[in-house]
């Protein structure tokens, strides 16, 4: 079950992104925020019990205490060592490359038992990111390259998953994939970049064009 974030798209774009999946049932809930009391209703009562969240921030407890329900997540940097905001460009800053880790959500920052971890060289050669402004490749990454990388982080789960339970895609249930716990005094909690270092990060994603 897949909640969608509206953030800034229009309900126009939201309807004609959902027409492309015609053949699914698509519930659409109305709320507030996060913490509306219609959230944690609709998933008490869900037949689901696994849900993806793909916004950002930590879920309060009225979300993650639901009986026999976990929430995963997919993080842009891998866990415990980048946990965070920006991770993306804190991994590049850090690794020279892209890390993402796939964990079930829980009251800390980025804490959550570890489903899966990959890491993805960048490659800028087919894009003239080098004649837009720094600000515009910043939000088209987060918009738009981030979300293709942690879209083929979860595939690349879903076919681990379907060989070590040896089943089809529509029989996996997704708590019973192996995972591992992680020590929430590990790693590193990072913040959102100061413009000037985010300058130096996309001049250097620059020079991979």
């Amino acid at each position: 079950k897949i909640f969608l974030h509206r953030n800034n798209l229009t309900w126009k774009e939201i309807n004609e992104c959902l027409e492309q999946y015609s053949d699914n049932k698509i519930d659409r809930v109305i709320l507030t925020g996060l913490d509306d009391v219609n959230l944690v209703e609709y998933i008490k009562h869900s037949s689901e019990r696994t849900f993806l969240f793909t916004g950002g921030g930590i879920l309060k407890d009225s979300l993650l205490s639901i009986d026999g329900v976990k929430i995963i997540h997919i993080h842009p940097g891998i866990v415990p060592e980048v946990k965070g905001a920006d991770c993306f460009f804190w991994s590049y800053l850090l690794k020279g490359r892209a890390g993402y880790s796939i964990f079930y959500m829980n009251s800390g920052i980025d804490t959550g038992d570890i489903l899966f971890k990959k890491e993805f060289d960048l490659d800028f050669s087919t894009m003239n990111i080098c004649h837009y402004k720094n600000e515009d490749i910043y939000h088209a990454i987060l918009n738009f390259y981030d979300p293709c990388l942690r879209i083929m982080t979860f595939i690349k789960l879903l076919e681990s998953a379907c060989a070590e339970l040896q089943l089809t895609i529509n029989k996996v249930d997704m708590q019973k994939i192996t995972h591992e716990a992680q020590n929430p005094d590990q790693g590193r909690v990072y913040f959102f970049m100061h413009r000037d270092l985010k300058d130096f990060v996309i001049d250097k994603l620059k020079g991979l064009n």
